[in-house]
């Protein structure tokens, strides 16, 4: 998971600059709690080889971008690095409180916090348990 956690941080930064040619940096954990502002979330379920999701969640205003539409570009560029054929649902997008989100039955697995000029959001990836059979 270490090179895919250097992938994670290039897909972003990759993302931010082409839409909105600014660059961004890996921040320390936890860096995204203390700032204010409104935080909008996009979920995009990844289903085949690897089941889970990716979840972005952005503080403060996207620059007239979709936060589901940066959620699918990450996954689009990281789900090509994922074990096997994944399939990628529409993004589901919503208002937040100040916890990141949680996905049922789902471990995060990768993850990071970034920020740049007049923005910051966070990257996670959850993978799904199995179900134990009796």
């Amino acid at each position: 998971m270490a090179a895919l956690s250097s992938d994670l941080a290039d897909i972003v930064a990759g993302v931010w600059h082409s839409e909105f040619n600014l660059t961004v940096e890996l921040l320390p954990p936890g860096s995204l709690r203390g700032l204010p502002g409104p935080r909008s979330v996009a979920v995009v379920r990844i289903a085949g080889a690897w089941d889970g999701a990716i979840v972005l969640v952005c503080v403060g205003p996207t620059q007239g971008r979709s936060v589901g539409d940066l959620a699918r570009m990450i996954a689009d560029s990281l789900s090509a690095l994922l074990p096997g054929r994944c399939i990628l649902s529409p993004p589901e997008t919503a208002a937040s409180g100040l916890g990141p989100p949680q996905i049922p039955g789902a471990v995060p697995v990768l993850g990071g916090e970034f920020g740049g000029p007049g923005l910051a959001c966070s990257v996670t990836l959850f993978q799904n348990l199995p179900t134990p059979r009796p």
